[in-house]
């Protein structure tokens, strides 16, 4: 698992308040969200076929999303936060 540097995640936090993202939680409405500093990567999975990909081997990769996890230090919710959006995809 990547980690994000003290820097990196300077940057984050910078590019989140332009973005004018709100820190507080949506679903306690009580919790400030805290930016996690591993990163994570959702990628879109296709398959090859209905039945899936042949035996041992993986579906092909269609497309890949680099992502911040915010999580409420209060309730635990979290959500994902592309880092594309807030133009900083070069992290990784």
């Amino acid at each position: 698992m990547t980690e994000l540097s003290q820097q990196q995640l300077e940057q984050v936090s910078a590019a989140l308040y332009r973005a004018s993202v709100r820190l507080s939680c949506q679903t306690c409405s009580e919790g400030t969200l805290e930016i996690d500093r591993a990163l994570y990567a959702l990628e879109e999975v296709t398959a090859r076929s209905p039945h899936g990909a042949p035996e041992g081997q993986a579906p092909p990769r269609k497309g890949r999303a680099l992502c911040v996890v915010l999580s409420c230090e209060r309730c635990g919710y979290m959500r994902l936060h592309s880092l594309a959006a807030l133009g900083l995809d070069q992290m990784a």
